[in-house]
């Protein structure tokens, strides 16, 4: 029915008038959909997309190109990226990209189609959820004369933050923190030590706020030289008020030193600086270290110029810096006792989270923060890398530098990689860089590395959910098999395994390719040799070697590696009587396999104790290449093997010995190798080669990293247990020939928590019988293997 609105539009009624007792009439206004403008401005926002495959990825992005510039395509950029990060599922595989319109978006997203590197762009595969990050605060010398003016403008946090330590500030200068922020390039003072400290503070202050307000929070905090007075304050060691005041006379006392001095930074390693001033003490000193091999001088004038032309001539690397103080000198003395005399007594309290000193190089607690500490980090030397160092040893990897420019970024990653470990490290801002650009930038980089940031802090409440293009299932066939695959696949291929035998029933799906598994130590007696904390467990070594004979059997010759390797649950196996139900599932499609075991009892659940994939689909195994006989004149360092097993033993792990087949052992010199000789005991000799390789000879290729272990600095101190967790590729060459082996071991991130590295296995006659990559073994402390 046609129903015409007026000008005061469409009213209608709709009434229950009867003889029921209950009358009611209800009025209704006529609804006229509102066409969408795209008139509101577009902010920059993160747009993020995922997969579980890196095919899809690409044709995930084509897809939204398509969808992008679609000109019937009305939705709101907003609602596109609050869709995109709040109502679509996160897979391993990431992608993040920072943009300010669909327009943008979408030629970004070309970009990344044509493999282009943009810093908007971020990439990264999730291997598990990551929470630890270090929130690292900048010392002075980032500071420009439009630092933080964007989001001053543009972001209500920031801004908010600004204005309330700017009042807070007014209590104590006769200048504002916001009209000095706000000056032009010429007029500005921001370079000064008595503005620029405090204006530096309360950047990082409202740029800590901004980080929080996103669902990032730090778990530790370390500050280099004015940097540790916001750290203090983010540690929970010192009120905010606390801080203000710090800032305020601590800046406005070392302001007292200007032109007393100059600093020079050196390309060499502190010992080397200390030798370098060695005689001038009284004029010059190391005032801060910031990398392994970088360090400040500071002091005199004439003394920090005589070290410079000595420099010079021996070609070394130094630059004068752009401070007027010596800071961390001995010009900082006199100012002692009035800087002392102006932060008064204050208590302050236990810390919230750890703060990592540079002043002592290490955690110290709140309640140590007093003043006297505080005239401590303006004389004393600031040890940033001994800080930063003692943080990778305790297991941080992601570092953000919260300041106006990142000026901390290489001394941190030449320390990750002094310790041979990844890392992630991000900057808050940039100099001439848009602003909350770069902001976003870091928080994508942080999403694709496995963080959670809180989505919904970014959008305003009228933003809501579309529908965005569906996810590109990849829709290949690989049902492509000899005819040696087909009777395996039918089953009527006998394939000859201690421990294998063919079964049609699955714990999944009718028409996957089963096997059972029998683990019984009345016929099998080495499977009493292994012994975690008690308990009879069937070692991930075994689980390898039943894959690897259930592949061959499964795809023939179609097989080419085993990849993405997980280990969930142990595999128990009693003491007496018979041996639970084991059964090993695998998807002749994708390759994908799972070990599950149940014990006998009735209505027993079945538990899944590792998985990954068999990989037959022809994809390229990259091998890494070794040289066994160049490996066995460089590592020529023994490590003695019974003193090792017993102290597997006090750490709970029992060895049998069949699991002890390591006869002569050896390490490198701080290169994290290790190099094995390993014999099969003659307990299990007759029935060796009826496996690939014999789980409790397996086993003992991997014991071969605990000789690394053997480089520990502490060597009083126990290596503790480390039981398999992940695998990322495994490649089969050739079959084991001999009772004799020779194994190979290298390790590329080692810490109290995991050891993550590589693993070749060689026969006596040296040709290579398997390579492990990106083996990561973690380390036990409660029953988990």
């Amino acid at each position: 029915m046609k129903w015409p609105a007026s000008e005061a539009g469409r009213f209608g009624g709709v009434n229950s008038f009867g003889f029921g007792g209950s009358n009611a009439h209800v009025v209704l206004q006529g609804y006229d959909k509102v066409q969408k403008t795209n008139s509101q401005k577009d902010q920059t926002q993160i747009f993020t997309f995922s997969a579980r495959h890196v095919d899809a990825l690409k044709k995930i992005a084509e897809n939204y190109i398509t969808f992008l510039r679609d000109e019937d395509n009305t939705d709101t950029f907003s609602d596109i990226c609050y869709s995109s990060t709040l109502r679509n599922s996160h897979h391993d595989l990431r992608v993040a990209v920072v943009a300010d319109s669909k327009e943008d978006l979408a030629e970004k997203l070309q970009h990344y189609i044509n493999g282009e590197t943009l810093n908007e762009i971020k990439e990264g595969r999730v291997n598990e959820d990551k929470e630890k990050v270090v929130f690292v605060f900048s010392g002075q010398g980032p500071q420009w004369w439009a630092m933080g003016r964007q989001l001053l403008k543009d972001e209500p946090i920031f801004k908010s933050w600004i204005l309330k330590l700017d009042e807070m500030l007014s209590k104590h200068a006769d200048w504002s923190l916001l009209e000095e922020l706000k000056r032009s390039e010429k007029t500005s003072r921001v370079s000064e030590t008595n503005i620029c400290q405090p204006a530096i503070f309360a950047i990082q202050i409202a740029l800590y706020e901004m980080w929080k307000a996103n669902g990032i929070y730090p778990s530790a905090v370390v500050g280099h030289s004015i940097g540790e007075v916001a750290a203090g304050y983010v540690s929970g060691a010192l009120t905010l008020e606390q801080a203000v005041l710090l800032i305020f006379h601590r800046s406005r006392v070392q302001f007292k030193a200007t032109d007393k001095g100059r600093m020079l930074a050196v390309g060499l390693p502190y010992a080397d600086a200390k030798k370098l001033v060695e005689g001038k003490e009284h004029r010059v000193s190391v005032g801060a270290v910031n990398g392994p091999a970088l360090v400040a001088l500071s002091g005199d004038i004439d003394a920090i110029e005589e070290i410079a032309a000595e420099l010079n001539e021996k070609d070394i690397f130094h630059k004068l810096l752009v401070v007027n103080v010596p800071f961390h000198s001995h010009h900082m003395e006199p100012l002692k006792e009035e800087l002392l005399a102006s932060l008064g007594e204050f208590k302050t309290s236990a810390t919230k989270i750890p703060f990592y000193s540079t002043v002592a190089g290490k955690i110290v607690s709140g309640e140590e923060l007093t003043p006297m500490y505080w005239f401590r980090n303006v004389r004393e030397p600031v040890f940033f890398t001994d800080a930063i160092q003692q943080q990778i040893k305790d297991g941080f990897d992601t570092f953000i530098e919260l300041g106006p420019h990142p000026i901390h970024a290489i001394g941190i990653n030449d320390l990750l990689a002094l310790n041979k470990k990844k890392g992630i490290v991000l900057s808050s801002l940039r100099r001439n860089e848009i602003e909350k650009t770069v902001f976003l930038s870091a928080l994508a980089a942080l999403y694709t590395s496995g963080f959670k940031p809180d989505w919904k802090a970014a959008y305003p409440k009228q933003t809501k959910w579309i529908k965005l293009p569906k996810y590109p299932w990849q829709k290949e066939s690989y049902w492509v098999e000899s005819e040696e695959g087909k009777k395996q696949r039918l089953g009527s291929l006998e394939y000859n395994h201690p421990h294998l035998t063919r079964k049609n029933v699955s714990a999944r799906e009718q028409n996957n390719i089963i096997w059972d598994v029998t683990l019984d130590k009345r016929t099998y007696p080495y499977i009493e040799d292994h012994k975690v904390q008690g308990p009879i467990v069937f070692p991930g070594a075994g689980h390898m070697d039943l894959v690897i004979g259930a592949a061959k059997a499964s795809f023939g010759e179609k097989f080419s590696f085993i990849e993405d390797v997980n280990f969930e649950s142990a595999l128990f196996l009693p003491d007496s009587g018979e041996p639970p139900i084991i059964q090993m599932d695998i998807s002749h499609d994708s390759g994908d396999y799972f070990i599950y075991t149940k014990s006998r009892a009735k209505d027993s659940q079945w538990t899944m104790c590792s998985n990954g994939k068999i990989n037959h689909i022809g994809d390229e195994f990259k091998s890494i290449p070794v040289n066994l006989e160049a490996l066995k004149k460089k590592l020529t360092i023994p490590v003695p093997v019974k003193p090792m097993h017993d102290e597997l033993l006090e750490s709970g792990l029992y060895l049998g010995p069949t699991f002890r087949a390591i006869k002569k052992l050896w390490c490198s010199d701080g290169d994290w190798e290790s190099l094995s000789e390993i014999e099969v005991h003659e307990s299990i000799q007759s029935e060796f080669f009826q496996f690939n390789i014999h789980p409790g000879v397996l086993d003992s290729c991997f014991q071969t990293v605990f000789g690394i272990f053997n480089e520990r600095e502490d060597k009083s101190r126990k290596m503790g247990v480390y039981v398999p967790r992940h695998i990322d590729r495994i490649k089969w060459y050739n079959d084991v020939n001999s009772y004799k082996l020779f194994v190979h071991g290298r390790l590329r991130e080692w810490t109290d928590e995991y050891a993550l590295g590589e693993l070749w296995i060689f026969n006596e006659d040296g040709s290579l019988v398997a390579e492990f990559h990106g083996f990561l073994s973690q380390y036990l402390k409660r029953f988990s293997w």
